[in-house]
């Protein structure tokens, strides 16, 4: 059973746009994200997904509301990056046979699952492939930042960020630096 709508708003973004272009869809992905954030413990709060490809970037707040699985709404990323407008729904990721191709897609790209409630936002990353391009550099690195601003805005307390084997579970001021450092040593392409 698959549905021809997504309710939420699909950020996108890819390498050929300027660079102020990329950042601000970023920006209001993150600020979506803050704005929408939920007074609820951290396991029942608003959930994000986003896919990097060296080319290319999308990210959503999961539907129902921001409480449906990180993975279906990578799976339904996957699908508007690639044209299908036939969506899964949660009960549809039981059926391996309907996303398939989409799924083996999916492991190609560096995958995020956003949690956020009203002190804490985390943000898990993994990859199979690691850091491919300095596109995807630049896109951890603007989420990062983003962190950052509202962490210093104290809009945010509590931030935990993790990418393949680089792991912050306390933010402070040296944690985007940190980021920065492991993105440098990390990216396959120098």
């Amino acid at each position: 059973m698959t549905e021809n709508i997504l309710q939420e708003k699909i950020y996108t973004t890819n390498i050929n746009q300027p660079i102020d272009e990329i950042e601000k869809s970023i920006d209001d992905f993150f600020s979506e994200i803050i704005v929408r954030r939920k007074d609820t413990n951290i396991h029942e709060s608003l959930q994000a997904a986003s896919v990097i490809y060296p080319n290319y970037y999308a990210g959503k707040i999961t539907e129902e509301d921001g409480l449906e699985s990180h993975f279906t709404s990578q799976i339904n990323l996957i699908r508007y990056l690639n044209n299908k407008r036939e969506y899964i729904t949660e009960k549809d990721s039981t059926n391996f046979e309907l996303f398939e191709t989409d799924y083996n897609k999916m492991l190609e790209s560096i995958r995020l699952s956003i949690m956020c409630n009203k002190d804490e936002i985390r943000i898990m990353g993994n990859s199979n492939y690691g850091i491919e391009s300095r596109f995807q550099q630049f896109v951890i690195e603007t989420l990062a930042q983003n962190c950052q601003k509202y962490f210093d805005e104290q809009i945010i307390n509590k931030i935990i960020f993790g990418i393949d084997d680089l792991e912050i579970n306390k933010w402070d001021d040296d944690s985007l630096e940190e980021i920065k450092n492991f993105l440098n040593q990390h990216l396959m392409v120098k």
